[in-house]
């Protein structure tokens, strides 16, 4: 490792040193956020289940449906061919129909997540661009600029995924 780069990186850890309890909280509120998800996706999938009780029960008797972390999965046990593929179809359409708006509304919280962490990587490597002829003092406060950025849009996307679970537990009674 060159003497720029280990410069770098202790810059780069007194700044995660210095604020490793933001970090934490984060860690935390992460943490009780998949919770809450955790215990509303039992009450999704039967709310799906229920409201797409043809499709359902179809499904329930050639195959199984299952929700995990990814989503809804379809199993069908025997070979029926194009019925399966237009009840599978017809089922699909019907859960992201009532879903709550769940998987748009996740599928857009990812699509800003991954924007997040790429603005913020190209924010980092700007301070760390001829490092040679800045200080210390340039590179830690253009990192911070950088987090603090990028934690102003955490906390927003954090309290709009509270929000959102707050609203399907309302929908959904739980």
């Amino acid at each position: 490792m060159s003497e720029g780069q280990q410069r770098i990186e202790n810059i780069f850890k007194n700044y995660i040193s210095d604020k490793k309890e933001k970090f934490e909280s984060y860690d935390e509120i992460n943490e009780d956020i998949m919770d809450k998800l955790k215990f509303l996706k039992g009450s999704v999938f039967n709310h799906i289940k229920a409201s797409c009780p043809n499709q359902s029960k179809w499904l329930d008797t050639h195959g199984e449906i299952t929700y995990n972390d990814k989503g809804i999965s379809v199993k069908i046990y025997e070979n029926i061919g194009n019925e399966a593929d237009a009840v599978i179809q017809e089922f699909d359409v019907c859960a992201q129909m009532n879903d709550l708006g769940l998987k748009n509304f996740f599928d857009e919280v990812n699509s800003k997540k991954s924007l997040l962490f790429s603005n913020n990587q190209s924010c980092l490597t700007r301070c760390v661009y001829l490092e040679k002829d800045k200080t210390d003092r340039d590179i830690y406060n253009c990192f911070e600029s950088c987090f603090e950025n990028s934690f102003a849009e955490s906390d927003k996307m954090f309290d709009s995924i509270n929000k959102k679970i707050s609203e399907v537990r309302l929908k959904l009674n739980v």
